[in-house]
């Protein structure tokens, strides 16, 4: 066993409170406390960096979420026989726009070690 690993064996991390940024949102808030308790049951007390990454992190699924519904809205018209060149335009917008930002998710979750 190495130094480090016996040293976070033997000193069990004192749970603190590390406040949400005040921009979030009540959801947001508690999916970043409940992202800060699985670091501790990880035993890894997060860094600065590390809870601006997860506040990050919850930022782009938010946006996602929003991007979905308008697409989702845009989907809706098209289907009801809107031709508007706008709103064709704005889906393929919106389809890189999401797509960017999933790609961004992934790769924050995988360096929080959320998947």
């Amino acid at each position: 066993m190495t130094e480090t690993q016996a040293a976070r064996t033997e000193k069990p991390l004192q749970r603190r409170a590390f406040p949400a940024p005040d921009w979030m949102d009540r959801a947001e808030k508690k999916e970043f406390r409940a992202i800060i308790a699985q670091r501790f049951d990880a035993k890894c007390e997060p860094t600065q960096a590390e809870q601006d990454k997860i506040a990050d992190y919850i930022a782009i699924r938010g946006r996602i979420e929003v991007m979905r519904y308008m697409m989702h809205k845009d989907q809706r018209e098209i289907a009801n026989g809107s031709q508007l060149n706008s709103t064709k335009t704005r889906m393929l917008q919106l389809a890189r726009q999401m797509d960017a930002a999933e790609k961004q998710s992934h790769q924050l979750a995988a360096d929080l070690g959320l998947i």
